[in-house]
């Protein structure tokens, strides 16, 4: 079905941030994509398909629904769910061959016995995890589960004062050296997200995690090799003359000055288009401004210097450089911006 709005996904850039990724750490590094959110509003199902094309079999998600749905899109390898649902679906668990990620040994009893087991450790994140103190007292109950991972999350990796990170790795390490050598050698050891990756090589250990690095929208320190996957597009709807004097949209807070040429595409807030927020989109390689406010379903874009705007011509609304750039002019990170964007718009892989 020919569609008035879609974003557009390129897979060829998601392997070439792939490979860049893979350039960086050892070939037998692992990488868990983590495509939580629907991969960041992405679409994770597809995304982990055309991953596992390229050899990536370990896939990290929030809830236990978002394992579930992998399962059901026929993805293949390990899936460790980072939240801790298996506190009211522990069934899933079993059934759809999860991973559980927890923060301590109470929430073991909530999990069946053979049921994957990842601990994670708060080095200084300051949200899940045990302490490192915490973590020798823990160390002979896990030993009696199918303990399979160790892990740590880092704050500040993406940052260019890198105190808050070595701090952090100093504590795992720390934490590290109370593993004897048989179990040390059966866990995988996992700490690095995208900034991680490329700013503290130490951290890689047995597996990496990186998230919007694949994404090709990764904003903090470091200069890394990405292309930007996510694009947003809509069919300009209708073109319509507005003369002096008119106003558009709702608060009729846009009043023409002059005639112009102003077209509608069929996108909104419902869309992740914020509605308090002015900006730009572009038809030919030509910047239009959005004018007035930003409807549910709607905007309108100013056409007057468009030479002959056609019905159904393609609208570009946003593309990877935009989306940082937005995210940046609202004091917010892409992160949030493509989770708005891929709430609605149907997507097409390209």
């Amino acid at each position: 079905m020919a569609q008035l709005a879609e974003l557009r996904l390129n897979l060829s850039a998601l392997t070439y941030n792939l490979q860049a990724i893979r350039q960086r750490v050892s070939g037998s590094t692992r990488i868990m994509a983590m495509i939580k959110a629907d991969g960041y509003g992405h679409g994770a199902v597809q995304l982990a398909r055309h991953l596992s094309n390229f050899g990536v079999s370990d896939f990290g998600v929030a809830f236990a629904a978002e394992g579930v749905a992998l399962r059901k899109g026929g993805v293949q390898g390990d899936i460790a769910v980072f939240q801790p649902d298996f506190q009211v679906n522990a069934g899933l668990y079993q059934q759809y061959e999860l991973a559980a990620v927890v923060s301590d040994a109470s929430q073991l009893t909530c999990l069946d016995a053979q049921t994957p087991v990842h601990l994670l450790l708060d080095s200084g994140m300051g949200r899940e995890g045990l302490t490192i103190d915490q973590f020798e007292t823990v160390i002979g109950a896990l030993k009696q589960r199918n303990w399979v991972g160790l892990g740590t999350h880092f704050a500040c990796a993406d940052m260019q004062d890198r105190s808050h990170t070595q701090t952090q790795i100093a504590r795992f390490e720390s934490a590290l050296q109370l593993l004897d050598s048989e179990t040390r050698k059966r866990l995988v050891i996992h700490a690095a997200n995208s900034g991680a990756i490329h700013n503290f090589p130490e951290t890689h250990y047995d597996m990496v995690r990186p998230g919007i690095w694949l994404y090709g929208l990764y904003d903090g320190a470091g200069d890394v090799a990405q292309k930007p996957v996510m694009s947003a597009w809509a069919r300009l709807s209708l073109i319509k003359e507005l003369k002096p004097g008119q106003s558009v949209g709702y608060g009729a807070n846009f009043v023409a000055d002059r005639a112009m040429i102003v077209g509608v595409v069929c996108v909104g807030y419902a869309d992740g288009f914020l509605r308090g927020h002015q900006r730009f989109v572009f038809l030919r390689d030509l910047k239009c401004e959005v004018l007035g406010t930003i409807s549910m379903d709607q905007m309108t874009i100013d056409l007057s210097e468009v030479p002959r705007p056609t019905v159904g011509e393609d609208v570009m609304l946003i593309d990877g450089p935009g989306i940082v750039q937005e995210a940046r002019d609202l004091g917010t990170i892409a992160y949030e911006r493509c989770c708005q964007l891929g709430s609605r718009l149907p997507k097409r892989y390209i």
